[in-house]
């Protein structure tokens, strides 16, 4: 495995088929059966599953490197803005 450089201890590379996974995204294909029951649900289903498909697939996508690399806690609170009530949408 290659070392990430300027990377803080604990740090680690990770394919992007492999982050993708530990997060739900698969490429797997709806059943059959929601073709004849809800068509429009199917082939948006099959939609969703090509994309996950070509982020996750060997020798594509899937093989681009991600650097995880803990940061310690995050303090959700700075993540949010408060937007006045007249601009939120």
């Amino acid at each position: 495995a290659r070392e990430p450089v300027c990377a803080l201890p604990r740090a680690r590379l990770l394919p992007q088929r492999s982050a993708l996974r530990a997060l739900g995204v698969a490429g797997a294909r709806p059943p059959l059966a929601l073709a004849s029951t809800d068509p429009a649900a199917y082939v948006r289903a099959l939609a969703s599953a090509s994309e996950a498909a070509e982020l996750t697939a060997s020798g594509g996508l899937g093989d681009f490197v991600w650097l995880l690399q803990p940061v310690g806690p995050v303090d959700a609170a700075r993540l949010l803005v408060d937007v006045p009530d007249d601009e939120e949408q």
